[in-house]
């Protein structure tokens, strides 16, 4: 019966070592499972970085975004100065354009008016196409984009 208990002790011990060396092993797996959502969380964090490029508007307040429009001016997207005087001027002569009128401010060509015609042959008063080359790239007509 001595050897019998014993052994019942000797088991105990075995499974007290056994429990303790699980919950060491858990708590290991534990913190190591917090450690990699810590470094998850902190890798998306870096991702989530405030890039003054790409502004989260949807996130900003009213504020923000008063102050945002105010240091943002004015965005060109038409073509520059020296591109635009690289599309040559002619002088109007009746007959020589295909139509008798500027289709931008509607008014007829008169003699000795300055038009130009862009790559596309849509021809404009010189000053209605070289306002409205300042803000788009493209024909006011066809739309195809102005390449000088």
């Amino acid at each position: 019966m001595a050897l019998r208990m014993r052994e019942n002790e000797r088991r105990m011990r075995e499974r007290e070592m056994f429990m303790m060396a699980m919950q060491a092993h858990s708590h290991h797996s534990q913190a190591y499972e917090e450690d990699r959502i810590l470094q998850q969380v902190m890798e998306e964090s870096k991702a989530n970085v405030h890039d003054p490029s790409q502004p989260d508007v949807d996130n900003m307040t009213y504020e923000q975004l008063l102050e945002m429009a105010d240091n943002a001016g004015k965005v060109s997207k038409g073509l520059s100065r020296a591109e635009i005087d690289s599309i040559k001027a002619f002088m109007w002569i009746e007959g020589r354009t295909a139509t008798d009128s500027c289709s931008i401010c509607m008014d007829k060509y008169v003699s000795g008016v300055k038009y130009k015609k862009l790559p596309c042959k849509h021809e404009y008063h010189s000053e209605c196409i070289n306002e409205w080359l300042k803000s788009q790239k493209k024909c006011p007509i066809c739309s195809k984009e102005v390449v000088c």
